[in-house]
């Protein structure tokens, strides 16, 4: 179990670029090792909208940091990533009852500073510097849910360096 609160900020420079920074600390607990860990990430983003109403593309570029230290060791371990990507419509819509529907599709690109592990439970374990990623969404006029549990957008990717293949299920902004 993890909890993991965090705060971010947004400057909007303009109407086209926002800048986002955020810092996220949490704890997790493992019952069946009662062990405990402390979580942390931080990170800055600009988020760029490109004057193309038809198909309103957003370009993101992410610098992150991320990790966790354990209690029962003192082991810890963390990553930072450049991420930079385009999220953009196919220039459709349409009404599905109260909502909006937008099909979107975007594409992403990683580079790890240090090389990334992968554990998998059946094979080796693989070691990454870089992914790629191709997905689509349904980006919605307002949030659909309960609640807390809410979302404007879902959808499906996929991420790979040629080796690493890994599909992900969005349910939020995909980059």
């Amino acid at each position: 179990m993890t909890i993991t609160p965090g705060i971010e900020y947004k400057w909007f420079y303009d109407e086209q670029l926002t800048l986002e920074s955020y810092l996220d600390l949490g704890y997790g607990h493992n019952f069946s090792k009662s062990s405990n860990v402390g979580i942390f990430s931080t990170g800055i983003s600009a988020l760029y909208e490109v004057a193309e109403p038809k198909y309103t593309p957003i370009w993101v570029n992410r610098v992150y940091y991320a990790g966790y230290k354990s209690s029962i060791n003192d082991s810890s371990e963390s990553y930072s990533v450049l991420q930079t990507g385009l999220d953009f419509g196919v220039g459709q819509h349409w009404d599905w009852g109260e909502y909006t529907v937008e099909p979107r599709l975007f594409v992403a690109g990683r580079w790890y500073f240090n090389k990334l592990k992968f554990i998998t439970p059946l094979d080796d374990d693989l070691q990454t510097s870089s992914t790629y990623e191709i997905g689509a969404t349904l980006a919605l006029s307002k949030p659909l849910g309960w609640g807390w549990f809410s979302t404007n957008r879902f959808g499906v990717s996929y991420q790979t360096d040629g080796e690493l293949q890994v599909w992900r299920l969005i349910f939020e902004f995909p980059m």
